[in-house]
């Protein structure tokens, strides 16, 4: 984890057979996980500098 970042989503460290569980079982939505994943990237991307183009 990067110092000082945080998140409060709970689908952060989900794996992705877990994540795809939880939809199936309705947990949770698509979007939802997408939003939670394009969260973490804002937490960590101006640590790691990954590069990424979001059309939202």
């Amino acid at each position: 984890m990067v110092a000082g970042a945080q998140s409060d989503n709970p689908w952060a460290s989900e794996s992705l057979a877990g994540a795809a569980a939880a939809i199936r079982a309705r947990r949770v939505t698509p979007s939802e996980l997408v939003r939670a994943c394009l969260e973490r990237i804002e937490i960590y991307n101006p640590k790691v500098e990954c590069l990424y183009h979001r059309d939202a």
